[in-house]
């Protein structure tokens, strides 16, 4: 089976490495065991839509990282104050 585009280019640049373009296409596929030996078919490509980022839980990531890596450098501080 064979598929082409009736309405215009489905893909590009090429068809080795394709990047497929946004909108509706009317496709056709070539069938050799049925009469007529053609199928159509339309295919709707939308752009995937992503979530937003959750600013305010990597701000607070953010700054329970930095919280960690001060606690430990003031126990580390600390601790050679003690042996000193």
């Amino acid at each position: 089976m064979r598929l082409f585009s009736n309405n215009g280019q489905l893909f590009a640049p090429d068809a080795a490495n394709p990047t497929f373009l946004i909108g509706s296409f009317n496709l056709s596929a070539l069938t050799p065991s049925t009469d007529p030996p053609t199928t159509a078919y339309i295919v709707t490509i939308t752009p995937e839509t992503t979530a937003a980022t959750p600013e305010p839980a990597s701000l607070t990531l953010l700054i329970t990282g930095a919280l960690g890596i001060i606690s430990v450098a003031a126990k580390r501080k600390k601790a050679r104050q003690v042996f000193n």
